[in-house]
């Protein structure tokens, strides 16, 4: 064994040397942050580099091996296991150590900052992941295959392919989730010619390969739900992971985001007039509104993609969705009693609007039959003043484009039948109608003596 192991490292010390030295020389390039920016995290080009040195590093190791008509270590009288263990085994503790060891450069050469969401276990997670995925992928490649078409095959199969599939399913999967995949089929693909077809002709190691390419995932899928089990504490968490991946938006690859940038504007919970209901909205992959009944102490009603507004004073509650294609935001009434849903309004979605609600601000009218609508306008800039009259479903512009000031967002109560709202730093009054829009003061001027 000891004399296979000198061998191997006979045969891959330049590559080893290269993945030790590597990090500090590349560190000596004034561009270089080791693929760790000061601010925005992992990125750079020049940890590919050393994963190009171990793709190489797991490409050559089998395919001489697995020659028919040449004199290998298969020829000689020991057992085929400690032969695989000797050619994988390294490579893949140098998978384990090297994202420490890049992080570890990376401190004492580079000392990159982190935000809150920001980790430095994060990276190592994420390179550990990528790299063993890599290298498995290059190693099972290079049993069918040269070196160099095994090269190819891991670096298109990561890399591009991942791209290829999280789009295909609409980007509900994470990234790190099918590179593990990746991963796990490449060792049963491995495992499974080594075992069943290392002696065997091309095709039935294409065939081995693709048996086992199909077990992967099914133990891969078993392997989820035995975590979820135990991290979530029995079916409660297997339920909750699959509504995870259920519930994920599987069309625009933004939208997940754009959806969230919208509703997130709103309040995180409010509480109805009578003080015995919640209406809170919490993100579960995408964000979800619910309502909580105290006195029953049961959630009554719950809907994807929403957001609560307001509640009126006969307890139903206002809240805003997203409609069926994420263009529109609608405005919706739940019934307490009922517990039937209406819509009041619509508004579109402009299409630099990526990240703001078309429905800044909902506020009802201390009866409840008005219901004064800040939209932000289709086209152009500034915020739309809109009241909808609650029976009749009428929506009334009052005035378009009240002002660009979007960093104060809008603060409006009523007073009788006048609505006074605050844009930007001044304050106004308006009639429901329309009529008598006057300035009521300004703040920052009023202290001053203006």
């Amino acid at each position: 064994m000891g004399r296979l192991l000198w061998k191997e490292l006979h045969e891959v010390k330049w590559y080893l040397i290269g993945l030790v030295l590597g990090p500090w020389l590349l560190t000596l390039w004034p561009s270089s942050t080791l693929g760790y920016s000061t601010k925005s995290g992992r990125t750079g080009w020049d940890v590919p580099i050393l994963l190009l040195i171990l793709t190489f590093w797991a490409a050559t190791r089998m395919p001489g091996e697995m020659r028919l008509n040449r004199l290998t270590v298969r020829s000689l009288p020991i057992g085929a296991w400690r032969i695989w263990a000797v050619k994988f085994l390294p490579g893949f503790i140098m998978v384990i150590l090297l994202p420490l060891w890049i992080h570890l450069v990376a401190e004492m050469r580079v000392h990159p900052t982190y935000s809150q969401w920001d980790t430095p276990a994060k990276h190592i997670t994420e390179s550990f992941v990528g790299a063993a995925s890599l290298y498995t992928v290059t190693f099972a490649a290079s049993l069918l295959a040269s070196s160099m078409t095994a090269v190819l095959a891991g670096w298109f199969v990561v890399f591009g392919c991942v791209e290829v599939i999280r789009g295909y399913t609409g980007y509900a999967i994470e990234e790190s989730y099918v590179r593990v995949m990746l991963a796990l089929i490449g060792l049963f693909v491995m495992l499974g010619i080594w075992t069943k077809a290392r002696s065997g002709g091309i095709r039935r190691k294409v065939a081995v390969a693709a048996i086992s390419a199909a077990l992967a995932p099914l133990v891969g899928l078993a392997a989820l739900l035995s975590y979820w089990a135990i991290v979530g504490g029995g079916p409660r968490g297997i339920e909750y992971g699959l509504a995870v991946l259920r519930d994920r938006p599987r069309s625009n690859r933004w939208q997940p985001y754009q959806v969230s940038g919208w509703l997130s504007t709103y309040p995180h919970y409010i509480v109805s007039p009578d003080g015995k209901s919640i209406a809170y909205r919490i993100r579960i992959s995408i964000i979800h509104l619910r309502v909580w009944d105290s006195r029953a102490d049961k959630m009554v009603m719950e809907r994807k993609d929403a957001a609560p507004a307001a509640w009126l004073p006969d307890g139903n509650l206002l809240f805003v969705t997203c409609g069926s294609k994420k263009e529109t935001m609608d405005l919706l009434e739940w019934d307490r009693v009922s517990g039937g849903v209406s819509k009041l309004a619509s508004f579109p979605r402009s299409a630099d609007q990526s990240y703001s609600p078309a429905m800044q601000r909902v506020v009802p009218s201390g009866d409840g039959n008005k219901v004064a609508l800040f939209v932000s306008p289709r086209r152009g800039s500034g915020v739309d003043l809109w009241v909808l009259d609650r029976k009749s479903h009428a929506l009334k512009l009052l005035r378009p484009g009240l002002s660009a000031d979007w960093w104060n967002g809008v603060e409006a109560a009523w007073d009788g039948d006048r609505l006074v709202f605050r844009r930007g730093a001044t304050y106004w009054s308006i009639r429901w109608d329309g009529s008598n829009l006057r300035r009521t003061f300004k703040p920052h001027t009023e202290a001053n003596g203006d």
